[in-house]
This record gives structure tokens, C-alpha cells and sequence, in this order.
């Protein structure tokens, strides 16, 4: 993956202003195309999440490639902010002092069984019918969840018995590259 230090700046930022802009009623996107590298413009998928210190307020994706890394950010960051509807929108003041948290990803892998998951290392996409569910690999390391904790997690998320997994149509693997505001 090996994003650079200044690309990483640039989609914080990025993630940041349009976050920024929704919240005060603007809708267009605003791209100096200067800042784009190869790496920003090609497709890659992303979950941002949000933090008001280290409660999650705000988690949404594209985990397949399908949108320039650059886009995917800023969908992200807004929808994450304003329409993840576990949370409730991000007030002005949640905005000023949350944090933002990128976690680029590589296109998921199909695995067969779990042997040779790490939690933490890698993440997982659960399938079932028309619902999927995704555990970001420092998901399980916030939760202290091993395997079983996160294929309960997922499968719960999917409408299975914690204990199902296995009735999942698919397991998928990818590796993410997590980095966020100070």
C-alpha cells in the first residue's frame, strides 16, 4: 500500500474540509488537482471513521475499489459523519473537536475458513443474502476480540447466530493501512 506522508496529510485534510463544508450547507466538492498523486486518483477502498475522543461516532466505506481514493475520502468522511445511522449526526461542536481515522484498504480476498486469521492483522467482510458486514483489523484490537469475538460480531451484524459463521455465502479478507489526526 505505502502511502507517503504527504499523501496521507492530503486526504486528512481533504476527509476534514469536506466534513466541514457539509456541515456548513455546501455540497460542492473543492479539489486543488495539484495535491493529487497517482496513488490519490486511483481506486482504492477506504472506511473513515470518527472519533469524539475514543467513542466511535461515525464509520462508513467503500471496502471494494470502485471510486478514486481521493473521492472514496470525502464520501466517506460525510457520510461517516452525518449519515452512519447507528450515531446520531455530528454537531458543530462534535465536528470541531472529533478526530478522523483513514483506513485504506486492499481489495478483499476470498478465504475458506478462518485458518490463518489474524484479528488485528487483517480484516474481515462477512456476506449473507444482501447484507454484509465489515471488522476493520484495529477493530478487533479495540474490542480485545480473538476470532470467535470477531466472527460473532460479523455474523450478528449479518443476521446469523453469533455462532454461525459458517452459514455466511462468503468470508473475505484484506489488509488495511490505518493512520489519523493528532
Amino acid at each position: 500500500m505505502g502511502l507517503s506522508t504527504g499523501e496521507k496529510t492530503t486526504l486528512m485534510r481533504l476527509a476534514r474540509a469536506a466534513v466541514l463544508r457539509r456541515m456548513n450547507g455546501l455540497v460542492s466538492e473543492f479539489v486543488d488537482d495539484s495535491l493529487l498523486t497517482g496513488a490519490l486518483v486511483g481506486k482504492r477502498g477506504v472506511v473513515v471513521s470518527i472519533f469524539s475522543d475514543t467513542v466511535l461516532k461515525g464509520s462508513m466505506g467503500y471496502v471494494m475499489p470502485i471510486l478514486p481514493l481521493w473521492k472514496a475520502v470525502t464520501g466517506s468522511a460525510i457520510n461517516a459523519a452525518f449519515h452512519d445511522q447507528r450515531f446520531s449526526p455530528l454537531t458543530r461542536q462534535e465536528v470541531d473537536s472529533s478526530k478522523i481515522e483513514i483506513s485504506v484498504l486492499t481489495a478483499p480476498a476470498h478465504i475458506r475458513g478462518i485458518a490463518g486469521f489474524v484479528p488485528g492483522v487483517a480484516g474481515l467482510l462477512m456476506r449473507k443474502g444482501f447484507r454484509q458486514a465489515v471488522l476493520l483489523p484495529q477493530g478487533a484490537a479495540r474490542n480485545g476480540w480473538d476470532v470467535s469475538g470477531v466472527l460473532a460480531y460479523l455474523s450478528r451484524s449479518v443476521g446469523l447466530a453469533p455462532g454461525d459463521w459458517e452459514r455466511a455465502d462468503s468470508l473475505e479478507a484484506f489488509q488495511a493501512e490505518s493512520f489519523h489526526e493528532m
